[in-house]
């Protein structure tokens, strides 16, 4: 430990908490490849996890990682399976010609969501992978209550604000109240999310309805406030008809057709991979080889998302992708150093490719003086199912790759 300990991204005295080398949800060390008393704990916690999860969950990453990662880690006893967030996600449903409100899961599995379907002009069905969970659903809409209170999310910036509107019963109907903003949503509102489809060739009708994720609030999709009074006003009239069949199957085929949008924030994903590869240094190196002048560009923007860091082309990513063997079920890394030459300053970049996609190349440090010495590239392998980490020299991991299978290329 260093005399003058200081976070390596804001110089802060601390308090510090353990930080990932690799982000836990890629399959990362909980054990040896930690840094400790380098990372302070507002760095990691307030800035750091809510990028990760956010690229864990809507990025190229979050997409790759649910079809080949089956597991993220061990939590309290419980391995918690990848999970992606779309704003939208069908299941086109041949049998009835609708779309399906679904989530995929682990190694791409489909689940329909419990969830009630208006079917124009005037019949109603229910639809779901569960009959437990569609008849859960069917006795919650039965009793609906006579105010029930819609809840829809706004973002302004870094700022997020519920409106909450009341529905009440009139005999008839619901009527729309006035909407009030909150920064909060009560757990027992109903939220409204649009009619959205996303851009993919569609068959499937998409129609109002009401569903319930599998961890969440229920949700009524509809296009306008009055559209989901409308709505709710016919489930309730309706709900003597409510009913799941008592020969009900659940919706599911070998090859489904799903439909989802993603909002990926490529900001979030490049600061993540720069956050991984100046940790690595950090790791391989020493903590205060990373505190140097010429990680400063590469720290801030990890950081903060303020200046960029070089990175490479995707043309360029497709060629050096086939110099390096694609090794199954894990993630490569390699630290590449080259020191300064005359009438050139030197970098240090590392190379990270995961789930056998493209390589990407992130420079990390750059300048004519204190950048960590190396002799020769340093190659570090990630079993993400196993959540554990091996580095390796040029010979040990040729080896190493050999012995597990890996894709060669000709010549390694």
């Amino acid at each position: 430990m260093a005399d003058d300990v200081t976070c390596i991204y804001c110089q802060s005295a601390g308090p510090f908490s353990d930080e990932h080398v690799i982000p836990a949800g890629l399959g990362g060390d909980d054990r040896d490849w930690l840094l400790k008393d380098v990372v302070c704990a507002v760095c990691n916690t307030k800035v750091f996890s809510p990028l990760e999860t956010k690229v864990m969950r809507s990025s190229p990453l979050a997409i790759a990682r649910l079809f080949y990662q089956s597991r993220s880690r061990d939590r309290g006893g419980k391995t918690v399976a990848p999970t992606i967030q779309a704003p939208v996600s069908y299941f086109d449903d041949t049998g009835s010609g609708l779309l399906l409100e679904q989530q995929l899961g682990s190694g791409g599995q489909s689940t329909v969501h419990p969830q009630v379907i208006v079917v124009p002009p005037n019949n109603i069905t229910v639809a779901g992978s569960d009959v437990a969970t569609m008849n859960a659903l069917v006795d919650e809409l039965r009793s609906l209550p006579d105010t029930l209170t819609i809840c829809e999310k706004f973002r302004d910036g870094v700022e997020v604000r519920f409106d909450l509107t009341p529905l009440t019963w009139n005999g008839r109907s619901y009527v729309v109240g006035v909407a009030a903003g909150h920064n909060k949503a009560p757990a027992d509102a109903i939220w409204l999310e649009p009619l959205e489809l996303p851009a993919t060739e569609i068959v499937g009708i998409l129609t109002p309805r009401v569903f319930r994720r599998s961890k969440g609030p229920m949700v009524c999709r509809a296009d306008s406030l009055a559209d989901a009074a409308v709505l709710l006003s016919f489930v309730r009239a309706n709900h003597e008809v409510l009913a799941v069949p008592a020969d009900a199957t659940a919706t599911a085929t070998e090859t489904p057709g799903i439909h989802f949008r993603q909002t990926m924030d490529e900001d979030a994903y490049d600061r993540v991979l720069t956050k991984i590869g100046i940790n690595l240094c950090a790791h391989l190196f020493g903590a205060e080889a990373v505190r140097a002048p010429a990680f400063d560009q590469a720290r801030e923007f990890a950081r903060t998302g303020s200046g960029r860091v070089r990175m490479l082309p995707v043309d360029q990513a497709k060629q050096l992708t086939d110099k390096f063997p694609r090794l199954p079920r894990h993630h490569l890394l390699v630290v590449l150093i080259e020191p300064a030459s005359a009438g050139q300053v030197g970098h240090a970049a590392v190379l990270m490719q995961f789930y056998g996609g493209l390589m990407h190349a992130v420079v990390v440090a750059q300048g004519s003086s204190g950048l960590p010495s190396t002799s020769d590239l340093i190659y570090v392998v990630v079993d993400y199912e196993a959540n554990s980490i091996t580095r390796c020299t040029p010979d040990q991991f040729a080896e190493y790759a050999i012995r597990v299978g890996a894709e060669m290329p000709f010549p390694f």
